[in-house]
């Protein structure tokens, strides 16, 4: 015999702070879509939990992080 134990709390979104770069690649619809995408998926698939910050930086600073990376990996 064994228990069963369902949790029906969902993931929590109701504090989410939402943090916006500039973007000339993006849109603001193309990037509202992205943040209810992943609002949505958040609350469905992570019981329990709670989502703080969702936070887009900006298409210039995301290219330096990712040149950056490039650089690290070059070196090894």
């Amino acid at each position: 015999m064994g228990i069963v134990i369902f949790n029906s709390q969902k993931g929590n979104i109701s504090n989410v702070n939402i943090v916006l770069g500039e973007s000339e690649i993006y849109s603001k619809d193309d990037i509202d879509k992205a943040i209810n995408v992943t609002l949505k998926y958040f609350k469905e698939n992570s019981n329990g939990c709670s989502l703080l910050e969702i936070k887009y930086i900006g298409d210039k600073k995301i290219m330096l992080i990712l040149i950056g990376q490039l650089e690290i990996i070059k070196k090894k």
